[in-house]
């Protein structure tokens, strides 16, 4: 621009640059030479969410839901089911997504929470997760004592999961307690 480092207002800038959606973290610098320096880190997604009408966005890591992009490598990332565009209807709800995936992942070891394939929530659940392995649901219900939930997942597949066996769905959301409910056979 021409100007003095004294005329410029950095926080200006720095807000300016930060109105941009796409924008996380702004890094103002000044190098020996006399140049001014703006580092910028993007917003990182952590979710693709399946919206309505077939809609695909992302989640970033600070709830911020950014257009799809086929540029960007999401093969790592879980799925959000949002079908009906009500889930993430509002930024709140998008930022508790995006902390309960932090926790998730912070919580899990990261072979643990890759074994994560979608997550969703339901009326009659609360937060529900779908694990890879034969599409197994997981009930977490609220996000209270998700530490000793997720705890207890990890010792029913070390203890007594059995992989023969098909199971609904199992739910974490009561304490000191673990539900699996197993998947009747017919016999027909």
């Amino acid at each position: 621009l021409g100007l003095p480092f004294s005329d410029i207002d950095y926080a200006q800038a720095k807000k300016i640059l930060k109105q941009n959606k796409y924008v996380a973290k702004v890094f103002p610098k000044k190098t020996f030479d006399g140049r001014l320096i703006f580092e910028i880190e993007e917003e990182k997604p952590i979710a693709l969410v399946a919206g309505k009408n077939r809609e695909t966005r992302f989640l970033s890591e600070n709830g911020i839901l950014l257009p799809f992009s086929n540029k960007a490598e999401f093969s790592d990332l879980i799925v959000v089911d949002d079908p009906y565009g009500k889930t993430l209807k509002s930024a709140q709800a998008a930022k508790e997504f995006a902390r309960l995936i932090r926790r998730l992942k912070s919580l899990s070891a990261p072979l643990a929470f890759s074994q994560f394939a979608e997550l969703k929530k339901e009326r009659r659940f609360g937060y529900a997760a779908l694990m890879k392995t034969k599409r197994l649901k997981v009930v977490l219900g609220d996000e209270q004592r998700l530490e000793e939930k997720i705890s207890a997942l990890r010792s029913f597949w070390k203890n007594a999961f059995d992989p023969k066996q098909e199971y609904e769905y199992i739910d974490l959301r009561w304490k000191d307690r673990l539900i699996a409910k197993k998947r009747l056979k017919n016999k027909g």
